[in-house]
Parts: structure tokens; sequence; C-alpha cells
């Protein structure tokens, strides 16, 4: 593993340099979720929007799912690496990756289970519940991809002119 950002960059360059893939990645999904927004608008039918927005704290829940995975493990392996604990270090990584699908899975199950109560909750009402129930159904659909998806931008510590070593990251007993 590359420690040299750990051990010899200034805090502050160190600091940019890790925190500035994990800022576009939130960007991108704040973008995503605009322009999804967006185009959804453009139907007229304020029902279908009001769906939309009805399902984003469910897909803000998933993203608050990956980034305690992501960023929590990001920690926890920083301490180690800076303990010189590499083979713990990649043993946590895997564990928040794998965690991160395991966990994503369990999330779906509890989702669709629970569609209808937690759309409720969330404001659905007759004109809205058709609608949110369709959208509801993908992103509940899709929480391990979104949870994973989060996991390696906050776990991958890379040198930009190398691709990341994924050998490095096996199982070892």
């Amino acid at each position: 593993m590359n420690s040299e950002i750990f051990e010899t960059m200034p805090v502050p360059k160190a600091y940019i340099k890790l925190a500035l893939p994990v800022m576009l990645s939130s960007v991108l999904m704040l973008v995503y979720n605009m322009a999804d927004t967006y185009f959804i608008a453009a139907t007229g039918n304020t029902d279908i929007v009001a769906a939309v927005s009805l399902c984003a704290p469910v897909f803000t829940f998933l993203i608050a799912i990956g980034d305690i995975l992501g960023l929590g493990g990001s920690s926890f392996i920083s301490r180690l690496l800076g303990s010189k604990k590499n083979d713990d270090a990649r043993r946590i990584s895997v564990f928040c990756l794998c965690g991160s699908i395991v966990l994503g899975l369990v999330i779906t199950l509890v989702l669709m289970i629970a569609k209808n109560p937690i759309l409720r909750l969330l404001g659905a009402d007759a004109n809205t519940i058709g609608f949110a129930s369709d959208y509801y159904t993908w992103i509940a659909l899709g929480a391990s991809v979104i949870i994973f998806s989060l996991v390696p931008t906050n776990l991958i510590c890379k040198n930009p002119c190398q691709p990341p070593n994924f050998k490095s990251c096996e199982i070892r007993p």
C-alpha cells in the first residue's frame, strides 16, 4: 500500500487529495437527483414530481449507510495503517465492501416488506401513492448497488498515476 500520503504529505494537502473524490461523488449524486427531478417535472404532472420528492429521504438514507461504511471504514483503516497493521487494514476494507453488499440486501428486504407504511410515513396520499410506490420499488431494489457504490470511493486511496492493486485486498486467514 502507498503510505506516502499518510507519512510525508502535509495534512492540508493530504486532506484535499483524499477528500476531493468523496466531495465530487456527493456532488454527482446531487446533480443526478436534480436532473431526475427536472426531467420528471417536464411531464407536467405534479403528482409524479411529488412522488419522486417523497422517495428522496429513502435515497438519502441509502447514501448515509454507504458513507457510514466507507467513511467509518476509512477512518479505522487510516488508524491501522498508521500503526503499520496493513493486514488488518486489508481485512477491514474487505469487510466494508462485503458488508455493504450484505447490508444492502437486508435493507432491500426490509424496504420491500414495509413499503406501504414507509410511503405513508413519508407523506404519500391517494394521488401520489402509485407513482411513489413505483419509484420507491426501484430505489429499494437498487439499495445494494447504491450503498456499495459509495464504499470504494471512501476506502480506496491510490496514486492517481497508478491503478489500484485489488489483489492486495484479498481475504487472508
